[in-house]
Parts: C-alpha cells; structure tokens; sequence
C-alpha cells in the first residue's frame, strides 16, 4: 500500500514534467516563428514579399519551399559557395537558430503559381519534366523533383516557381556559374536547349496546389 501511495506523486510529477517539456517546445516553436516574421518582414521582404510570395520575377517565391533545402542555401550564401551579393551579405548576419527558423517559417506559407498563357510551350516542358530526352541525354526532372514538383527535404520545391527564375538558375547551372548543388544540374542542363530551358520553367510555374491540397503537400 505504502508503495502504491509513493508511486502517485512520482506519475504525477513525471506528468508535469513532461507538460513543462511540452509547453517548453511550444514556447521555443511560437518564438522561432516570431523570430523570422521579423526577419521575413525587415530583411527579405523587399525582394521575397513578407510570405514568401517574391516582388519580382528575378526573385524566387520561398512560399513553400522546403525548409531543410532552404536552410542549406542560406548556410551557403553565408559561406559564400552560393554567390550572390545581396544575399551574401544577409546571410552573414543570420545565425544558425536564424536560418532554420526561416526555413520554418517559408516551408508553411502558401505558394502561388505562376503559369504560362503559351500551351505549346508549357506540352514541351511537360514532356521534358516527365520524361526527359533521351536523345541529347537529358534526365526526367521528376526523377528527382517527384511528379507534382515538391521535391523532397533536401531538393526544391519547383511548382509554381516563377519561370524567369528557373530559367535563370538553369542558366546558370549550364555555365557552372552556381556551382552549390551543381553536380547533377550540371549534367542535367548541359543538353538542355533553349527551347527546353524555357519549356520547363514554363511548365513548373503552372504546377501547385490542388483544391484538395491547397498546399500541395505530399
């Protein structure tokens, strides 16, 4: 009896310890999410719009992005493997708790898309996204970035990224400009034609979400 009586108040203090352990990481998820709307709002959103919805069709939309893929690119532009001024120089200033509680925050933001009005344009790259050329030895874009475009932690989502950016990232990836995460986009954007560069980024900026999915998440 006398053990029974001891074991009651051990269950309940291991309860309220796990209750404090609980509230604790609901605390520290709320302040990290607090963290990088600030951040979201004061640093990025001239050129990203404070959801991640881009300003510019030079920018890429973060909305939806994979957070661990972010995180990895802002660790990059911080070390300088990824090359781009502007975002040196942000990342620089971000610590680690930083960066990933924007990836956080981007990865639940709802993405738009930005499709195309040219639907010859958009059959090409749909066919080079699906099936690849096997002619000029171009691989099948969802081999890796999956049949609706959401890619996987560590690769990017592609659906409704806007065109011009993808373009310009497969340009760039082509001339071994961007050489973080180059290994395979150089393979795979060295028998790329223009034809297809642009077909393909036409085709990703008109994949996203479904009414049954509005996030279009796996």
């Amino acid at each position: 009896m006398a053990h029974h009586q001891n074991s009651r108040p051990q269950r309940l203090a291991r309860w309220v310890a796990l209750g404090v352990l609980v509230a604790a990481a609901g605390l520290a998820h709320a302040q990290g999410n607090n963290v990088a709307s600030v951040i979201a709002r004061n640093q990025c959103a001239v050129c990203h719009g404070e959801q991640g919805e881009s300003t510019n069709a030079q920018f890429p939309q973060l909305a939806g992005q994979n957070a661990q893929y972010l995180r990895k690119q802002l660790e990059d532009f911080r070390a300088g493997t990824r090359k781009y001024d502007a975002m040196n120089a942000i990342a620089r200033e971000l610590t680690d708790a930083q960066i990933q509680a924007l990836g956080a925050y981007y990865e639940v933001q709802k993405p738009a898309q930005h499709p195309s009005d040219d639907a010859l344009l958009v059959g090409v790259g749909r066919y080079i996204y699906e099936r690849g050329n096997i002619y000029t030895k171009v691989p099948a874009c969802v081999s890796c970035h999956s049949a609706s475009g959401q890619g996987s932690a560590r690769l990017p989502r592609l659906a409704g990224q806007h065109p011009q950016y993808v373009e310009n990232q497969l340009r760039r990836f082509h001339a071994k400009e961007r050489r973080n995460d180059s290994g395979a986009m150089a393979f795979v954007t060295e028998g790329l034609s223009e034809l297809e560069l642009r077909a393909v980024a036409a085709y990703v900026g008109g994949m996203g979400a479904s009414a049954a999915n509005p996030r279009g998440r796996p």
